[in-house]
């Protein structure tokens, strides 16, 4: 309000907030995904060279840690995809593919260490 008066955006005022709202919406629920993506795979390789050469008694914590950091890495990933489903060139998708590829030979890595778990 500025001098006691006030009056509805036009239509096309209107309509270009919500696109420029929109687009920086749909760009943050890219960006926050693919960001914990990034965290989580990091967790998961350093919780892997803890796994492998840390303490022992701390193994199974470190290898669950590379299992959850593995977890939330692909869900992050999901979600990257999910919301570029549309965009198929997106370097973002490529990112997010990567990430998964990593966490995967970090959770083979630590499962190495069990065996069992193997077969």
């Amino acid at each position: 309000l500025r001098g006691g008066r006030w009056a509805w955006p036009s239509g096309a005022a209107r309509r270009a907030g919500r696109d420029g709202e929109t687009g920086a919406a749909h760009h943050e629920i890219i960006r926050i995904p693919l960001e914990v993506a990034e965290v989580a795979a990091e967790i998961a390789e350093l919780a892997g060279g803890l796994a492998r050469s840390g303490n022992a008694n701390l193994r199974g914590d470190a290898t669950v840690a590379v299992l959850v950091g593995s977890a939330a890495a692909r869900a992050g990933a999901v979600l990257v995809c999910e919301n570029l489903a549309d965009a198929s060139n997106d370097p973002r998708l490529a990112r997010a593919a990567a990430l998964v590829t990593s966490v995967g030979a970090a959770e083979r890595e630590v499962l190495w260490l069990y065996p069992v778990l193997m077969d």
